[in-house]
């Protein structure tokens, strides 16, 4: 991966060798790429290897694409000159889509057993990111455009034993439980924790200090995450009134709202091609929101309410949902009217979200 770690292998793995979420996100804003292509691939000759996948796909029809046995077979002459392994830590430079972006990054390693320790250093000495991106549930990503690379470094001590001490560096009480996930925007040196509860509250918490920004009193109890419209300028999330909200970014006023005729509690997907926020109900549908116009385009009944949520395939123009009546439904979204192409019966109620595999698109 783009650890900075003395005498690195190109087989050496980012997570076994001390990587946390904090410092993936590091990794992914510097070579704007996505969180699963990290998990999914993290060693540094995995990532390169993604790199020139990108580069290849932007470039060419040729779509290069890699599995763990494919990998292993690569022979080492075949890394680019874009990888420098050098005794001080490796350095990438990722110049897909016209920009470049040097990632710096130090791990010292130590034979004591003093464990790593995280405090608000960490997050005073995040670069700047010029262009804003969210991080969401199963890692999932969002870059405004283009993330703008910064090659400021991080410093993280790390022991042999990779054992890690959490430290609390603020908290704050929402009024009532709180089942959601936060979304996270990442914006210049500001970093913002979006997040709903049971209390009919929908929070913006300064994620550095723990301050409130603004909150929103919504009309029902809120259990799913949010999600971040293309431009950044609107948050989506869902209550239990059957409600789906539009919020505004900077003070969370109501932009626009749907009702539903039962709880949302799945998170809401934002379809970037097609302006469209694909969302789940109790009232056993799945439903198509025009975010442009304000509309719903398209609903389908699922047979079962929808707790997790969907996957859209953007190469196969598919969505898929699963709800609780146990079946998991493929959706052709090329065009308008959306069909129905086929059904799966798993045999048991479906609470999980969905997810697509970047290389088998399974």
């Amino acid at each position: 991966d783009a650890l900075k770690v003395d005498d690195v292998s190109v087989v050496d793995d980012f997570f076994l060798m001390g990587g946390n979420s904090i410092s993936a996100a590091y990794v992914c804003f510097q070579l704007g790429i996505h969180m699963k292509q990290l998990y999914s691939s993290p060693t540094p000759l995995g990532l390169v290897m993604v790199l020139l996948a990108s580069s290849s796909s932007v470039g060419s029809d040729s779509l290069l694409r890699l599995n763990s046995k494919k990998t292993r077979e690569i022979i080492q002459p075949k890394i680019p000159n874009s990888l420098h392994c050098k005794s001080k830590g490796l350095h990438f430079r990722n110049e897909i889509d016209g920009y470049s972006s040097t990632l710096h990054k130090r791990v010292k390693t130590s034979s004591s057993n003093d464990a790593f320790r995280s405090d608000e250093s960490l997050f005073r000495d995040f670069p700047a990111v010029h262009k804003k991106c969210s991080f969401s549930r199963f890692n999932n990503s969002t870059h405004q455009d283009h993330c703008a690379g910064y090659s400021k470094g991080i410093d993280i001590t790390m022991t042999g034993s990779g054992q890690v001490v959490l430290q609390e560096l603020w908290k704050f009480n929402t009024g009532a439980c709180v089942d959601a996930s936060a979304l996270v925007i990442f914006e210049e040196n500001n970093l913002f924790l979006f997040i709903g509860s049971h209390s009919h509250k929908f929070f913006c918490i300064d994620g550095k200090s723990g301050t409130v920004i603004w909150e929103t009193q919504l009309e029902g109890r809120v259990e799913c995450s949010a999600a971040i419209l293309d431009d950044f300028a609107q948050v989506v999330v869902g209550c239990y009134m059957g409600n789906i909200y539009l919020l505004d970014f900077s003070d969370g006023s109501v932009c626009w709202s749907f009702r539903t005729n039962g709880e949302v509690k799945s998170q809401p997907v934002v379809d970037r091609i097609r302006h469209l926020v694909w969302c789940g109900s109790y009232d056993h549908n799945l439903y198509a929101i025009d975010y442009k116009n304000h509309s719903c385009t398209f609903k389908l009944a699922c047979g079962g309410s929808i707790f997790g949520a969907p996957a859209i395939d953007d190469m196969l123009e598919k969505l898929y949902a699963a709800s609780t009546d146990g079946r998991i439904v493929a959706l052709e979204i090329k065009s308008l009217p959306f069909k129905s192409t086929w059904k799966l019966d798993m045999g048991a109620p479906i609470f999980s979200s969905l997810s697509i595999t970047e290389c088998e698109r399974n």
